[in-house]
């Protein structure tokens, strides 16, 4: 297969247009000889957090010698960014090689798998022939009928914070939500879930009960955050593989935050945001279930250096300090609360340019109210809507609208990504003192954009 061919493939029939459930992925894996049946999972589903926990979690198995599949959707930049086996994407040639695998077996069914179950279906292949030791599979919707929750079983379920999104497919309530995400849990198995609303908490209590799996749920009472870090100090991005020991535990350099987690005291965690020390305890938890119960060698300090070198790309990623530019993927309500929550925590009192570009099917006034709500103290001197280069994508001229009802700032609109990102440059390096902070949020898709614009400079 050319690598057109490959990606064509891969973009193949839209889920939202066919019947959801198992049964392609079934049978197409059974097809493939079953790959998914000779692999060792960690399962991961929610609203937010998901990817964040695969990178802590498999930056952990990497560190104590283990080979490490790592499944996430949406990619950023590249499609081979979805598979990566000890943190290495997928090399072009393999995923040609995997796909045209793949295509064969799939031109064999009459009721054609959607495109997500032949990523899902290219991933299993694919780390089998990798030899892989344990796979960290993230769910893409929902957990109940995603293609991913086609495996028999999970050495351990992990189940993040939970909002409304998706309602057309998963519910529009978040007891509905929570009941397709617990989707996951296998029966005699064991879940972590992130400590949250007691309504979700009480339906995936119940889902593990029904299932005998032992529950863990994180202990906020026993998280202390001891420093948040700070984003000016944060190393800027690089298109190269950071070096890991640029941000080893006591070098002077590291710039994340430092935290206790039940008996762990002093973690350093490289990932900033609020949020992302409760997305560590759950991972932690996780990690005592799989030496626990499962046998895995890892020891404390492989959890300690893992923690403080992981790397995650879009989730309040520093791209560079003069001016400080951070991008953020919050692409829903839920995101958007922890984002506002860290911009209160970072960029208390500071001039703030934001931009942002939105998928129209995104709940994107909540999104604003809750900006307008949670940083009204801010000075907003700019605020730029466009429209990253994908078909659902809300028109920047709609989105400036709604900007301007909410923020009595001057409010521009841009066609692109790259236009947006050059005018709030250049709004930034026209301020005389106190250079402002520029924030870009709303989409995957737009921080995609933005990390290939900062490759390419």
């Amino acid at each position: 297969m050319t690598w057109d061919e490959t990606i064509a493939l891969l973009h193949g029939t839209d889920w939202k247009s066919v019947k959801a459930g198992l049964n392609r992925i079934s049978e197409l894996l059974h097809l493939l000889d079953d790959p998914h049946k000779k692999l060792r999972f960690v399962h991961i589903a929610g609203t937010n957090g998901k990817g964040s926990a695969a990178a802590m979690l498999a930056e952990i198995l990497t560190e104590a010698g283990y080979r490490t599949g790592r499944y996430i959707s949406p990619h950023l930049v590249r499609m081979n960014e979805r598979f990566c086996v000890n943190g290495e994407p997928i090399r072009d040639a393999d995923l040609r090689e995997t796909a045209s695998i793949v295509r064969a077996a799939a031109e064999q069914m009459i009721d054609k798998p959607t495109n997500f179950e032949l990523l899902t279906a290219l991933s299993f292949v694919y780390f089998l022939r990798q030899h892989c030791d344990i796979v960290v599979l993230e769910v893409g919707l929902g957990g109940r009928l995603d293609a991913t929750n086609v495996i028999d079983h999970s050495l351990v379920s992990l189940i993040m914070h939970i909002g409304l999104e998706h309602t057309a497919e998963l519910g529009d309530t978040v007891e509905q939500i929570a009941y397709e995400k617990a989707g996951i849990i296998k029966q005699g198995g064991d879940v972590v879930l992130y400590a949250q609303m007691p309504e979700v908490e009480g339906v995936v209590s119940r889902i593990a009960a029904e299932r005998e799996a032992r529950l863990t749920v994180t202990d906020q009472s026993r998280l202390d955050v001891l420093d948040r870090g700070d984003p000016e100090s944060a190393t800027p991005f690089s298109p190269d593989q950071p070096d890991p020991d640029d941000q080893a535990v006591g070098n002077e350099r590291f710039s994340g935050q430092i935290f206790t987690y039940r008996s762990r005291e002093e973690l350093h965690l490289s990932l900033l945001g609020r949020h992302q020390t409760n997305n560590a305890a759950v991972v932690l938890d996780a990690v005592d279930i799989l030496r626990e119960r499962h046998g895995y060698e890892i020891s404390e300090a492989v959890i300690r250096k893992a923690l403080s070198t992981v790397n995650w790309p879009g989730r309040f990623q520093v791209l560079s300090r003069d001016p400080l530019l951070v991008v953020d993927g919050a692409h829903n309500p839920n995101g958007m609360q922890a984002l506002a929550e860290s911009i209160r925590l970072y960029f208390a009192g500071r001039r703030m340019i934001f931009l942002m570009g939105v998928m129209a099917d995104k709940n994107y006034r909540q999104m604003l109210d809750i900006l307008v709500k949670e940083c009204s103290d801010l000075e907003v001197i700019r605020f730029i809507a466009e429209a990253p280069r994908e078909e659902r994508a809300l028109r920047p001229e709609q989105l400036k609208a709604e900007i301007g009802r909410r923020f009595p700032c001057p409010v521009d609109s841009c066609d692109s990504v790259r236009e947006g990102i050059k005018l709030a440059l250049k709004t930034a390096a026209e301020a005389a003192t106190d250079r402002p902070v520029i924030l870009a949020f709303g989409s995957l898709y737009q921080v995609g954009e933005i990390l290939a614009i900062y490759e390419s400079m």
